[in-house]
């Protein structure tokens, strides 16, 4: 039985590639704008038409394959019992304990189950605008939640609004695939109100079924040396900090949520 975990990004866009003629290696510590760049200088002028539309198609594929139909039966967060009340104390701390009316732009959302979790009984007093990439997730979450305006896109080429959200949250998702962190993080403090709340979470943990059984493991899993420990975890939490503080964050809070480390900012 195989790990989800081991069913990369990289490893997907890599394989969509070479089924329509490409060969490439898919860095996912660099960003995808610049993989692309990277291509276009080693391939014939020609094909460049192709291949950024194989590009689009592979990351698309990806994401899709990977998270489309993702089993939160078998995610981290299932032996974390406080997780969703970590995160929602943390937003209570800066906008107050009453949130509802309040607007929330989540960004690699899925298909919003999440967000249910994580706002509980203000759920449905509550406006979301989800930026999803996976169109299989964005379907499902229309159906799941009617009243959460879904965008399937790549968060770090979606158009956002200014000043009109109060929470900007992107758990486990940003750092991920090749997103280009000073991109998102640009778009996150702009989009939120002065005052707002800013979060982003690195994942710090998964659920190994390799050997039939459900095993918790803690770190994050890199897709390189195809391991999985919390040095890979730290280096993503220095990655996303380093983006935050270099694109407008004044300050940046680490708070252990148990599933995952969260980083927080207040506009």
């Amino acid at each position: 039985m195989n790990n989800w975990y081991e069913s990369s990004i990289k490893s997907l866009v890599e394989e969509y590639f070479k089924k329509h003629g490409f060969s490439v290696v898919f860095d996912s510590s660099e960003f995808w704008d610049v993989f692309i760049e990277k291509y276009h200088k080693q391939i014939p002028n020609s094909q460049i038409a192709l291949f950024d539309q194989i590009a689009t198609e592979a990351r698309s594929y990806a994401f899709n394959k990977k998270y489309g139909t993702y089993s939160y039966l078998t995610d981290y967060r299932s032996v974390c019992r406080n997780w969703n009340h970590i995160i929602l104390g943390e937003i209570q701390k800066i906008l107050g304990k009453d949130l509802s009316s309040k607007k929330v732009l989540a960004l690699g959302a899925n298909n919003g189950s999440e967000l249910a979790i994580i706002f509980e009984d203000f759920f449905k007093s509550m406006d979301f605008d989800v930026v999803e990439i996976s169109e299989t997730a964005c379907f499902s979450g229309r159906s799941l939640y009617p009243h959460i305006n879904f965008v399937c896109a790549s968060m770090d080429e979606v158009e956002l609004t200014e000043n009109e959200f109060d929470v900007f949250i992107s758990l486990r998702a940003a750092y991920c695939a090749g997103n280009n962190l000073d991109f998102i993080v640009n778009k996150a403090i702009h989009s939120v109100k002065p005052g707002g709340v800013i979060i982003f979470s690195i994942s710090n943990g998964y659920i190994d079924i390799s050997d039939g059984k459900y095993t918790p493991i803690k770190g994050l899993y890199n897709p390189e040396n195809q391991h999985c420990d919390e040095t890979e975890t730290e280096r993503n939490i220095n990655w996303m900090k380093s983006a935050m503080l270099a694109n407008g964050c004044s300050e940046v809070s680490l708070v252990d949520a148990e599933s995952e480390i969260l980083l927080i900012s207040k506009r």
